[in-house]
C-alpha cells in the first residue's frame, strides 16, 4: 500500500526490528504500512473510541494483516500493558496538547521505549519544551509538506539535551543542525504568518502598542535569524 507524504515520512523514522504501538491509529493505514514492509514485525495499534477502530478493522482484514497488528480501545498508553514489550510508540495526528497529556499520563512507558514519533498537529514548541523538561531529547527531526501544509515530525529518545537557545524549541534543533532542504520554506511560512497577525492587531485599537504585537515582532525577527543563518550555512546555531 502507498502512503501519503506525512505518513510516509513517519514511517522513515520509524527504527526497523521492533514492536511498535500507534496511538490514536484510526485508519490504521500507517500499522499495515508496516508490518507489510517488515519495518516492525508486531505493530499494537489503540484508539480511544470505537468507530475509528472499526474502520481500522475493515483495513486489516481487507489486507489480511492479523496478527501482526492488534486492534485495542483505550485512551492513550493505557492500553498498552508492560509485557507488550513495545519499544518504539507514535503519536500522530493529534494536538500538541493532546500529546504532552498523553506523554505525562504514561511517562513511565515512554520512558522505557527506545523511540517515541510524534507528530503534532499543533503546538509542536509545547511538545518539544515538554520532552527537554522530561528527560527526552530530540536526536533527529523531519519536516514534509502535504496539500500546502508543513507537518513537523519528532523522532525523540530518553536523554539529557541542553538547549542554549531556548527559541530553538520553536523551529527544531535537529531540523536547523541537519540543514533540512524544507527549513527556509518552513520558515518563511512562520515569518508571513507573524507579520499578517500583526497586520490585523494593527488596525485595532491597541494596535502596535499591545503586548501581542511585539511578542509576534521578536519571534518574527528570531525566525528571519534562524532562517539568514541556515542560508548562509552559519554554525551560530
Amino acid at each position: 500500500m502507498k502512503l501519503g507524504p506525512r505518513l510516509a515520512e513517519i514511517s522513515h523514522l520509524v527504527p526497523r526490528g521492533y514492536v511498535a504501538a500507534d496511538i490514536g491509529t484510526d485508519h490504521a493505514y500507517l500499522p499495515a504500512y508496516l508490518v507489510s514492509n517488515n519495518i516492525s514485525p508486531r505493530v499494537i495499534a489503540t484508539d480511544k473510541a470505537l468507530h475509528p477502530l472499526e474502520k481500522a478493522r475493515k483495513t486489516l482484514e481487507l489486507l489480511n494483516l492479523f496478527p501482526k497488528v492488534e486492534l485495542r480501545l483505550g485512551d492513550g498508553l493505557s492500553a498498552l500493558r508492560e509485557e507488550d514489550g513495545v519499544e518504539v510508540i507514535i503519536l500522530a495526528g493529534m494536538g500538541g496538547k493532546t500529546i504532552c497529556r498523553i506523554l505525562h499520563k504514561g511517562k513511565a512507558l515512554a520512558s522505557r521505549a527506545r523511540s517515541l514519533i510524534i507528530q503534532p498537529m499543533n503546538d509542536v514548541a509545547l511538545v518539544r519544551r515538554w520532552l527537554v523538561a522530561h528527560g527526552f531529547c530530540l536526536p533527529e527531526e523531519s519536516l514534509v509538506r502535504e496539500n500546502g501544509k508543513f507537518y513537523e515530525i519528532l523522532a525523540a529518545k530518553p536523554g539529557k539535551q541542553v538547549v542554549e537557545d531556548p527559541f530553538l524549541l520553536e523551529v527544531g534543533p535537529a531540523l536547523v543542525r541537519q540543514s533540512h532542504p524544507l527549513l527556509p520554506s518552513y520558515l518563511e511560512t512562520k515569518i508571513n504568518v507573524c507579520r499578517q497577525i500583526q497586520e490585523k492587531i494593527s488596525s485595532q485599537a491597541q494596535g502596535k502598542n499591545s503586548e501581542k504585537y511585539w511578542y509576534l515582532e521578536r519571534k518574527r525577527l528570531k525566525f528571519k535569524e534562524v532562517l539568514e543563518s541556515v542560508a548562509q550555512g552559519s554554525r551560530c546555531y
